[in-house]
């Protein structure tokens, strides 16, 4: 195979080229984030192309684009074009507002590709399905719904096979009526692409940077192919075998006969590829530009250009390599961002403008960003040379590298010995979502590591519901779910009512009050306190910092203020409404796309949001319900972050306020078990225990309704095994609650008492 060099770049866009399509006579079709889509025609006389049309109909980023052929009833073919705007676009080719629009599908529209049928479309959305449409009439004739995630590709082989690709890793084969035939598995990722190799085999590409090649007859993998070191975004196929890939390392790929060679873009992420007639492969990446390259001499740049472009790459591959204040340059975001308003006057930011990094001012009174000039890397000193260290534009006498998860490069934290270490470290948490959990241990890391003394004010400390007082704002920030669960009324809250239990030698005698029937316990517990606006500045904030990140990758929703102030309410009580369904897919779609290290306030929601009846049958449901167990079982897992553990174990308990989230819970007992027993062998911070241990009282109370002596007994087991590492009062209070209504009408379990005395709790006195 000989080597492909640049031929040619197109400049049009002004954000990023997320898609590409090729059409029958070699023009080249681009979708783009600025919301349009473009066509570039050949120029003939040389192996430039022409821009020639501007297609415009979408109010969000335009995701995919395809050319249906032409037809008697389209003689010039149609344009085709998918958005997050939930919309499908189709155009005239020579017209650039559509004449139609396809609206059926309930999220981002991310795929589309011509059918076998003439004048058919096929259709991939986040909204979980696919869709077989006919142009002519305008209607949806199939719609399928084998996935429980997004689908990502979709297409049509001349046999009539439809093949899906999803999020959920896994390929599915589907009849042309789109009947279900078989679900195909080897990809340990999601799949982001399809493409038609020939007329029975197709080929996959994933984000865990693998390339497969089918057998659509046999559901076989035929082959696998590897050349990028991690995501794959696009993949394409041409009649002469030739394939090639674009990923998340500025890096094309092409594979033909056992061949393989690979080319760098001078952009972040290669978003889209596709191959023209003459094998020539056309690019779209993060800097806005289609580029064109070519392994026939005849149609390759001149020797100047290549060299310019040449160094172009050194210069970005050089860049992302440095620091410039702490920060890689890699890391900062493009010019995009500079489409989005400041957030105030004098908002300073850095972009990467190729190989340079920027600054630029956000100027109120004119609306606009201004640039203040070029941010040189060499403008700051180190701590070898002068003692300080420059981050993000400033000094400090310390900037560390903190790990906070394993496999994830390191945070920076910036101090200054004059600061208050506690003060330094509530910044670091907030600046980059963590949790408050780690407040008082950022603190002594840098105390312990800066070499100065504790500062005059007293560290903070635990509070009895197991948080950590927040040293800036007091009891007013936003720790996730941290309320206790609520029970209910008896005469008196045993846990906060002046009839509630305490431990011997806790209070001063006091007068006799009516008794309060701790056992058995028949309602279920919830988990009810929230600061909702709390919440919804965490949300905000957590969103702003998804948004500023040069690396989140396309399948991640950052919503509006105004769908973040819809999502909160879902907190509240039951209003129903149209509303509340745009909400509650938006809390669906987040609680899937969201990163674990920023999703606890959506979990949160999520445990809020239970308690209604309308939601709770919605998420606890069938298939939805299915999924969402299966979403909430990554964040349970031993690597997953103790304040997702612990959301996760509040949403299960909050479930049980209605039937449906009790039977799902139900449903799954065998995980459910394991899960408790897994955890019930483990110390826990005291939020966790609370959690644990209100889960499996909620499951008693259900399987003591339905007599299941079984599941009771096994719910013994693990309450035995909890009990020795039980060290929080709260958690300990519940413990005995939920013994005593195991044991209260089942008097073959009172030999659990014997177990008692491996409960080692000298504050408890148990009579």
């Amino acid at each position: 195979m000989s080597l492909y060099k640049l031929s040619t770049a197109l400049y049009g866009h002004s954000m990023d080229v997320r898609s590409l399509w090729v059409t029958p006579d070699g023009s080249i079709l681009s979708g783009s984030r600025d919301k349009t889509a473009k066509l570039w025609k050949p120029n003939g006389f040389n192996p430039n192309f022409t821009e020639s049309i501007t297609y415009k109909g979408h109010t969000n980023f335009v995701s995919c684009v395809t050319f249906i052929k032409p037809s008697s009833k389209y003689p010039t073919g149609l344009v085709v074009t998918g958005s997050n705007d939930k919309k499908i676009c189709v155009f005239d080719p020579q017209v650039p507002e559509p004449l139609f629009n396809l609206t059926e599908h309930t999220n981002t529209v991310c795929c589309v590709s011509p059918g076998a049928k003439e004048n058919s479309l096929l259709s991939g959305s986040w909204d979980t399905t696919a869709k077989v449409w006919c142009l002519e009439t305008q209607q949806c004739l199939i719609t399928i719904r084998s996935h429980e995630m997004a689908v990502w590709g979709v297409i049509q082989l001349t046999n009539g096979i439809i093949v899906t690709g999803c999020a959920d890793k896994t390929i599915k084969l589907h009849t042309e009526e789109g009947a279900f035939l078989k679900t195909l598995t080897g990809h340990t990722d999601c799949v982001r692409g399809l493409a038609i190799l020939n007329n029975t085999d197709f080929i996959s590409c994933s984000n865990d940077a693998s390339i497969k090649i089918w057998d659509s007859t046999t559901g076989k993998c035929v082959d696998t192919l590897y050349g990028h070191p991690n995501f794959i975004y696009s993949v394409a196929a041409h009649s002469s075998a030739l394939i090639t890939t674009g990923g998340e390392d500025q890096c094309v790929t092409a594979y033909h006969n056992k061949e393989q060679q690979s080319f760098l873009i001078p952009a972040q992420s290669v978003w889209a590829v596709t191959i023209l007639p003459n094998s020539d492969i056309v690019t779209g990446s993060s800097d806005g530009i289609v580029r064109v390259f070519s392994a026939n001499p005849d149609r390759q740049a001149e020797p100047t250009v290549l060299a310019q472009y040449a160094e172009d790459v050194k210069k970005l591959k050089s860049a992302n390599e440095q620091e410039i204040g702490g920060v890689k340059v890699s890391d900062l975001p493009g010019r995009e961002v500079l489409y989005e308003p400041g957030k105030s006057d004098g908002q300073v930011k850095m972009v990467r403008d190729g190989a340079m990094v920027v600054a630029y001012s956000w100027s109120e009174s004119g609306k606009e960003w201004t640039k203040l000039g070029d941010v040189m890397g060499s403008a700051g000193g180190t701590q070898e040379n002068s003692g300080t260290v420059l981050y993000e534009g400033k000094e400090y006498d310390f900037v560390f590298s903190v790990d906070i998860e394993e496999g994830k490069p390191p945070l920076k934290l910036p101090y200054n010995v004059s600061e208050d270490p506690w003060h330094a470290a509530q910044n670091f948490i907030h600046k980059n979502g963590l949790s408050q959990m780690f407040l008082e241990q950022v603190a002594n890391f840098i105390m312990t590591n800066s070499k100065s003394k504790q500062p005059a004010t007293p560290a903070p400390t635990s509070m009895e519901t197991g948080e950590f007082a927040d040293p800036l704002t007091g009891g007013n920030r936003y720790v996730p779910g941290s309320g206790i669960a609520s029970l209910p009324p008896a005469g008196g809250d045993p846990f906060t009512s002046d009839n509630s239990y305490k431990p011997a030698g806790s209070a001063l005698a006091a007068p006799a009050t009516p008794a309060v029937t701790f056992f058995p316990l028949s309602e279920f517990i919830r988990f009810d306190t929230a600061n909702l606006k709390a919440i919804q500045d965490k949300l905000k904030q957590l969103t702003d910092i998804l948004r500023n990140k040069a690396d989140i990758g396309p399948s991640v929703i950052l919503p509006s203020e105004s769908q973040l102030e819809g999502l909160v309410k879902l907190g509240e009580p039951a209003t129903g409404g149209a509303d509340q369904e745009d909400a509650l897919n938006l809390l669906k779609q987040l609680l899937e796309c969201w990163p674990a290290a920023q999703v606890f306030p959506i979990l949160d929601i999520a445990r809020l949001a239970v308690r209604q009846a309308a939601v709770n049958e919605e998420l606890c449901s069938g298939r939805t319900g299915r999924q969402l167990i299966s979403l909430l079982r990554t964040y349970l897992t031993q690597d997953a972050s103790p304040n997702n553990q612990m959301l996760t174990l509040r949403i299960l308990t909050n479930m049980f306020s209605h039937t449906h989230g009790e039977e799902l819970v139900l449903s799954h007992k065998e995980y459910i078990f394991s899960i408790l027993d897994e955890f019930s062998q483990t110390k826990l911070i005291k939020s966790m225990q609370i959690a644990l241990v209100s889960l499996l009282l909620n499951c008693v109370i259900s399987y003591r309704k339905r007599k299941d002596v079984t599941n009771l007994s096994h719910s013994l087991d693990i309450l035995t095994k909890m009990l020795p590492n039980l060290i929080e009062q709260e958690a300990l209070l519940r413990a005995l609650i939920t013994l005593g209504t195991l044991i209260s009408d089942s008097p073959s379990f009172i030999h659990i008492l014997f177990f008692l005395s491996l409960f080692q709790a000298p504050s408890l006195v148990i009579v």
